[in-house]
């Protein structure tokens, strides 16, 4: 935070896990922002379960965009950190029995859930209409049989697609099928991480940056239904050179990656970030 201009610069906060709560919204009608307050939130946060990468991801271009066009600055940026792969998302599913529950809310890749979108420890539920499995034993299609087409857990405007087909290159296939076992690890785990790449992708067709820092090592591990790399959707967000080529394009703002294995090599890394940063902004 100390990088920052406490008069130019807008800077807003966001964290998350299963949810995501805007601790610090950006300032829309003017500059500068409030350091103190948000090293306060930062030095109050305690992270634990799911990853919920697309939350946090919509709320930060979400943000960007909240302000007025005339207003916005030439550079715009998003950093997004991560200590683990995407493995929840949020959406507005249609039950079963549609009367059970009628919020949007965050489930993970193993389908528990609904918790509220700005639910970032997901012990409880939002209702035990939206708990979509009460018990260990549980199936999820027995409360929810398909995901939605698109991500809808904010809005309708039909941005992001969650069901891929094959319709979408460069994204994992996904399915509307949440049948089966397997159906809901596939299309869970791929929709997660789909999804916060597409926001990232989107952000970019808006000129904005986007620059990730992750740290831990199971991001250097494979994990999930492709046995993929956790850094690899980081990359992908920030548009490196060395990410999955899929999803690299080098005619649309280059952002940067960093990774940090240990807390001790965060500091390197914030200077790095902050490097780039300014060397765009020449």
């Amino acid at each position: 935070m100390n990088k920052f201009n406490v008069t130019q610069d807008r800077v807003g906060l966001i964290h998350f896990a299963y949810g995501a709560d805007v601790d610090n919204p950006i300032n829309t009608s003017k500059r500068g922002f409030d350091r103190s307050s948000m090293l306060s939130n930062i030095d109050s946060y305690v992270f634990d379960g799911s990853t919920a990468s697309v939350e946090g991801m919509w709320h930060a271009r979400n943000q960007l965009n909240t302000i007025p066009q005339l207003s916005r600055s030439s550079l715009r940026v998003i950093v997004f950190f991560s200590d683990g792969e995407p493995t929840a998302l949020g959406a507005q599913l249609a039950f079963n029995t549609p009367t059970n529950c009628t919020r949007a809310g965050v489930f993970d890749i193993s389908g528990y859930g609904l918790y509220d979108l700005g639910d970032t420890v997901g012990v409880t539920p939002m209702s035990s209409g939206c708990n979509l499995k009460p018990t260990r034993t549980s199936k999820i299609w027995e409360k929810v049989r398909q995901l939605p087409d698109w991500y809808n857990a904010h809005d309708n405007k039909k941005e992001f697609p969650i069901v891929t087909g094959t319709a979408y290159p460069g994204m994992r296939t996904v399915t509307a099928a949440l049948t089966s076992d397997a159906l809901v690890q596939q299309n869970l785990d791929r929709a997660a991480r789909n999804l916060p790449e597409a926001i990232a992708a989107k952000a970019r067709d808006e000129g904005i940056y986007v620059f990730t820092l992750g740290m831990g090592a199971s991001l250097k591990t494979k994990s999930g239904v492709d046995n993929e790399v956790g850094e690899n959707v980081l990359k992908c967000m920030a548009n490196v050179a060395d990410g999955p080529s899929r999803c690299y394009d080098p005619d649309k703002p280059v952002g940067m990656y960093c990774y940090a294995a240990t807390e001790a090599d965060l500091t390197p890394c914030f200077s790095r970030l902050a490097s780039a940063i300014l060397r765009i902004s020449k």
